[in-house]
């Protein structure tokens, strides 16, 4: 389930106890516990870089949520960083149409991407599945990063880094 932030806002207003985990809401005084979603995904991605990679694509969401937005500003901010912004693309997926997943990466494979940062495990976990459809191999064929862990990383048996947020 999603909560829209005009929902949180509504919430907010009727002084109900709120705060929230893992996600903040512009112009709005709420508590909140969050990860430095910014310097995750500029270090994550930094962490790919530091293993060789430059072809370095995201999937994320196109939901617009803090969380997310910041982690893609990290991955933007590094890729610049390395001179490898021409390198650095983000395709959104709505949460919804989850399936176009397995599209994005084998179009991306075409474009001879060698890693993907995933904004949540949740994609990571649609990703790593669409991967092995294709019968490709992680971390032979194409390496992974990802925020939070995910049990099909259990499943599939492969290495796969991820920022561990401890709730």
């Amino acid at each position: 389930i999603y909560v829209l932030d005009k929902d949180i806002g509504r919430i907010a207003r009727q002084n109900i106890p709120l705060v929230l985990l893992d996600r903040e809401v512009p112009d709005l005084e709420v508590s909140s516990v969050v990860l430095n979603n910014r310097r995750a995904g500029y270090e994550t991605t930094e962490a790919l870089i530091r293993r060789g990679f430059s072809r370095i694509e995201m999937i994320s969401y196109s939901m617009g949520l803090s969380n997310i937005r910041e982690r893609e500003e990290g991955y933007r901010r590094c890729m610049q960083a390395h001179e490898m912004g021409e390198n650095a693309v983000i395709h959104h997926l709505r949460h919804d149409k989850l399936a176009k997943i397995e599209d994005i990466i084998r179009e991306a494979r075409q474009r001879r991407a060698e890693a993907f940062l995933f904004a949540t495990n949740t994609l990571a976990g649609q990703g790593l599945s669409a991967i092995y459809r294709y019968g490709w191999r992680v971390p032979q064929d194409i390496a992974i990063a990802c925020f939070d862990t995910n049990e099909a990383f259990d499943i599939y048996k492969t290495a796969i880094a991820y920022v561990r947020q401890p709730i």
